[in-house]
């Protein structure tokens, strides 16, 4: 039964099963985790979600009007939410340890947009890697090539 309603929330399917969004389950909990994020710090600007929407699309491979439309999907999911445990859970189930990694790597990277690393951005990302079972070196690697990818250097 728990297992039903946790597919009904990862998914929002609808009653005959098909998924109410054309994004997967993969797409969307990682989408929900860097808004998240970006909204810890009370200023989820327009630089953050269009550092999200790049992600995304470069990621995921999506258009950029599927990218904004992934992100609108992401906040409205991740605001009906108590925590993040159904996100963490799905990335948890579905990715595998590098493409954990490589979450964690893209919600450093929206981090990093705003050009303030915030204490609770920080606290967020490393809370996350512990609930994926991800080491002290898989997060930095994350943060390295968050680093990279954006040209900063320490």
């Amino acid at each position: 039964m728990l297992d039903r309603i946790v597919a009904f929330l990862e998914n929002r399917a609808a009653p005959g099963g098909e998924s109410s969004d054309p994004f997967s389950v993969k797409q969307v909990a990682a989408a929900a985790l860097m808004v998240e994020g970006a909204r810890l710090d009370s200023d989820f600007d327009d630089t953050e979600r269009a550092a999200m929407e790049r992600i995304v699309g470069e990621r995921f491979g999506l258009s950029a009007e599927d990218a904004q439309t992934l992100i609108d999907i992401a906040a409205e999911r991740q605001k009906s939410n108590y925590d993040n445990w159904q996100f963490t859970n799905a990335v948890s189930k579905n990715f595998s340890t590098e493409e954990q990694i490589d979450i964690l790597s893209m919600m450093w990277e929206v981090a990093y947009a705003d050009g303030e690393l915030h204490r609770f951005e920080v606290h967020q990302i490393k809370t996350v890697a512990g609930q994926l079972g991800r080491s002290d070196a898989d997060l930095e690697k994350a943060r390295k090539d968050a680093q990279a990818r954006l040209g900063i250097s320490d």
